[in-house]
């Protein structure tokens, strides 16, 4: 039994808002998914957040129970009147939501759950008090469902692959600022600050490690890059998916961005699908290749299939 993407949705703050919350942004994408679902956020069985850079900059407790209650999707201890919502954190940098995806699409498969959702949103965690944090606040969700029948659409196959000698490419802390050196630190900020640092040559060995991650997967699956009718890259890091475009000499077969090329971060293949989504490829895709890099490095894939086309184009 496949998992198949049934709908996913955007947040983005309002500019009026002040702080945007990142929990809000993930809680208004979930809703919005629901609602071109229709659904009701009783039927979400399990919930994963994948999101990074939190409100306050909190690790525990976990962020999705708060973004459950948001929802309305069954407050307390599951199973709560015969039903419940599993909700948890996954952290997994930028490819987390692929990450999310692949532990949802593994409930579904095993007949546990029927319907599950994955979230993500980034802020900036000192609230403008960090350095190096370029990316605009963004929630992202996807809710996906069991296919039905047999062989139908949805996730055929995840892999993921890692390359630590890029570790230290890719760095974000929490530091004190007494303790930076006078031009470290950000401007009017004391106590702690959230520090980030991309190496100019981060966005190429992404797409290094990407691109022979890809090709070695479809070989272990018989395919060829030509057999591709999609290949969804997450929108971040910024230039990683027009590169790996080019060097798959496959960017005819990739969603440009629906708007402004916004710098995101946990979102970014949220953002990425939902360009697919608005501009059809999704829909006509008879495979589609989802992929994600995150820092370490490791490389997310997902590959999401139809069945075979009639002949009227069915």
């Amino acid at each position: 039994m496949r998992a198949r993407l049934e709908a996913l949705a955007l947040a983005r703050p309002d500019p009026g808002d002040g702080r945007a919350s990142s929990v809000a942004l993930a809680a208004e994408a979930g809703r919005a998914c629901l609602a071109r679902a229709g659904r009701e956020p009783a039927e979400l069985e399990v919930l994963v957040n994948c999101g990074v850079y939190k409100d306050e900059n909190i690790g525990e407790p976990a962020m999705a129970p708060f973004i459950q209650r948001r929802l309305g999707a069954n407050a307390g201890f599951p199973p709560a009147r015969g039903a419940g919502t599993l909700s948890f954190d996954l952290c997994h940098g930028t490819g987390g939501f692929l990450a999310g995806i692949r532990v949802v699409a593994g409930f579904i498969e095993s007949g546990r759950i029927g319907c599950g959702m994955v979230v993500a949103s980034d802020v900036d965690p000192a609230g403008a008090g960090s350095a190096g944090l370029a990316f605009d606040p963004l929630g992202g969700a996807v809710l996906l469902s069991a296919a039905e029948g047999e062989g139908g659409e949805g996730f055929e196959a995840f892999h993921t692959e890692a390359f630590p000698r890029y570790a230290d490419l890719f760095e974000s802390r929490l530091s004190w600022v007494g303790d930076l050196p006078p031009r470290a630190r950000p401007p009017n900020r004391d106590g702690h600050a959230f520090l980030v640092r991309q190496d100019e040559k981060y966005v190429t060995a992404c797409v290094d490690c990407a691109e022979s991650t890809v090709r070695r997967f479809l070989a272990a699956r018989g395919l060829r890059i030509d057999d591709l009718d999609l290949i969804v890259p997450s929108r971040s890091p910024a230039g990683f998916p027009d590169e790996l475009g080019r060097r798959l000499e496959a960017a005819g077969r990739i969603p440009p961005p629906c708007g402004p090329d916004e710098r995101v971060h946990a979102a970014g293949t949220a953002l990425a699908l939902a360009a697919a989504l608005e501009g059809g490829m999704f829909a006509s895709a008879r495979r589609a290749l989802l992929v994600a890099v995150s820092p370490g490095i490791s490389v997310a894939l997902a590959l999401y299939t139809r069945g075979p086309h009639r002949p009227d184009g069915g």
